[in-house]
């Protein structure tokens, strides 16, 4: 894609590693959302796809908690470690596994630390495309910016389906969530569990609801 096209988005199901990263492209068409899955995205793969649309949604932590980050650099200069003396470290503990961001989607549903989790390599890789990314101009990552930061099974539940296993074997929330769209078409035969899990990434950062129209092609 070499030019943006207006309103498309694309969602990244990103992983450390390009074979287990999947993207999708949505793109309104007269009356309906027009979904193209991506497999096995490179970094290169990813930037092209992004110069197309107008936002870009990723299922990927955007950084770490700013607590994490004050205690590695008071713990590297030889300064004290500081957590609290009066305070249950536990507490502290807590702060510094989960951002500010974190702490408000455990309302809704509870995510994994990028700080205490492998998902922290999945960051190192968002930070690396985002840096590439800004080269075009700084990136907000607040979340009201073209660059947002999603989370699909806390979407999933807000969106009153089972959020648990849609990227594993049991694809039953995968499956009611296509069959709650008004029409689907599928052109690609049978979708991959990962090339599903890249549909809800995308759909966060849209106006879709669970009755709009969506036909479904794979690329590669």
């Amino acid at each position: 894609m070499s030019s943006t096209q207006s309103g498309a988005v694309l969602g990244i199901d990103l992983a450390a590693q390009p074979r287990d990263t999947f993207a999708c492209v949505l793109d309104s068409i007269e009356s309906r959302l027009e979904v193209t899955v991506e497999p096995g995205c490179s970094d290169a793969r990813l930037l092209d796809l992004a110069c197309g649309c107008d936002k870009v949604a990723i299922d990927a932590p955007f950084g770490w908690p700013d607590e994490f980050i004050e205690a590695l650099n008071a713990h590297r200069e030889g300064r004290a470690w500081p957590a609290p003396d009066d305070e249950d470290p536990a507490v502290y503990r807590a702060s510094l596994s989960f951002r500010a961001t974190d702490r408000v989607v455990m309302q809704t549903r509870r995510p994994l630390s990028v700080s205490t989790d492998k998902l922290g390599v999945t960051a190192m890789r968002c930070a690396h495309l985002l840096q590439r990314w800004s080269a075009k101009g700084p990136i907000d990552r607040s979340g009201n910016g073209r660059f947002v930061e999603v989370y699909p099974a806390g979407a999933l539940k807000r969106w009153g389906l089972e959020p648990s296993g849609y990227k594993g074997s049991d694809k039953a929330p995968l499956d009611e969530l296509l069959t709650g769209c008004g029409s689907l078409s599928l052109a690609c035969g049978r979708m991959t569990r990962h090339g599903e899990s890249a549909l809800p990434v995308t759909m966060p950062s849209t106006r879709w609801s669970p009755r709009s129209s969506l036909a479904l092609r794979c690329s590669g």
